[in-house]
């Protein structure tokens, strides 16, 4: 039978605290125990692990306070014993760290909007999430995210970053805002910048992850459990607008080709009409052509008899003269 620790009123059976210390805080790197802040962290995600999986599932289990756990923690846990002494100040400290500085990352998706990548830590037994980190001071918040995704899977994705589309949620009074970078191919080779952080990088079907603490193999995607419904509704919402500009550009397309149909069409009409008056100005004009007037020679006798009276025409300068 389980070891019972108790801390006041609580009462957690010790295999449930290594369970929560296997997955969550054991396998930190030892060079990174030292830093208290990072082991709150931590520790605050076992306790979200607690309150949401082993405490639905055992309704005899206390549903802790943070700080409560946090005390339970320290004592079960040996390198974390240290801290005790300060402990009340350890996390005045980290609350105050954690409430001033935001999270940012990204989430990743394949052309097909189909898939997303998730990474897994080495300290985090079976749980996957999206990369994403604290920001540094005065960093931007889009090169912060960046910064994540490329420590954390030596992708850069600063070319394919929108500022705008992003989701950003409220999580235990942190704010953590995950960008949405999308047409990132599958076949894209993936490999961390950094040591002992992350031990493995997947694609997953978006379709197939939990939304909800009680969907199958939410335990393992608890981390990412709260951005699916969110992000489910932004590919709905994109694949929308996508077929929408891709109505309005066929209908462009369309346009067009009519327009030059149009166009065609009238050019051709204006041709015709210049090749009608080029065949009447062809009849009207007298077809004779010579390198010198010296060459040129006329049947006076036959014009004048086909096209005018010449004694009329003689008439008419005769009395124009006499006018003068």
């Amino acid at each position: 039978m389980a070891e019972i620790v108790n801390t006041g009123h609580a009462q957690i059976p010790s295999d449930i605290l290594d369970d929560i210390s296997s997955r969550f805080i054991i396998n930190i790197p030892a060079d990174e125990r030292n830093d208290v802040i990072r082991l709150m962290f931590q520790i605050e995600l076992g306790h979200w692990f607690y309150i949401d999986f082993h405490c639905a599932l055992r309704k005899d289990l206390p549903k802790l306070n943070l700080r409560t756990f946090c005390l339970i923690m320290f004592n079960h846990v040996p390198f974390l014993k240290k801290h005790l002494t300060n402990f009340d100040n350890v996390l005045d400290q980290w609350k105050s760290y954690k409430c001033n500085v935001p999270t940012f990352g990204a989430i990743i998706l394949d052309d097909t909007l189909d898939y997303v990548l998730m990474v897994q830590g080495f300290w985090a037994k079976s749980s996957w999430g999206f990369p994403k980190g604290k920001v540094n001071h005065e960093e931007d918040p889009v090169a912060c995210a960046c910064r994540e995704v490329r420590e954390e899977t030596g992708f850069d994705c600063s070319s394919l970053v929108d500022e705008r589309e992003f989701i950003e949620l409220k999580i235990r009074d942190t704010s953590v805002r995950l960008y949405i970078v999308y047409g990132v191919r599958k076949d894209t080779i993936f490999q961390p910048t950094t040591r002992n952080e992350i031990k493995s990088i997947e694609w997953f079907a978006v379709k197939d992850l939990p939304s909800h603490k009680n969907d199958k193999n939410a335990n393992s995607f608890f981390m990412a459990i709260p951005f699916v419904k969110h992000l489910r509704r932004w590919i709905s919402s994109y694949r929308q607008r996508a077929e929408q500009e891709s109505k309005e550009y066929k209908l462009f397309l369309q346009r067009e080709v009519k327009n030059k149909q149009n166009k065609k069409t009238t050019d051709g009409l204006i041709n015709n009409g210049h090749n009608d008056v080029n065949k009447c100005n062809d009849k009207m004009t007298p077809r004779f052509w010579a390198k010198s007037w010296n060459n040129v020679t006329f049947d006076w006798n036959k014009i004048w008899s086909e096209n005018y009276n010449i004694h009329e025409m003689l008439s008419t300068f005769s009395a124009n003269d006499d006018e003068r």
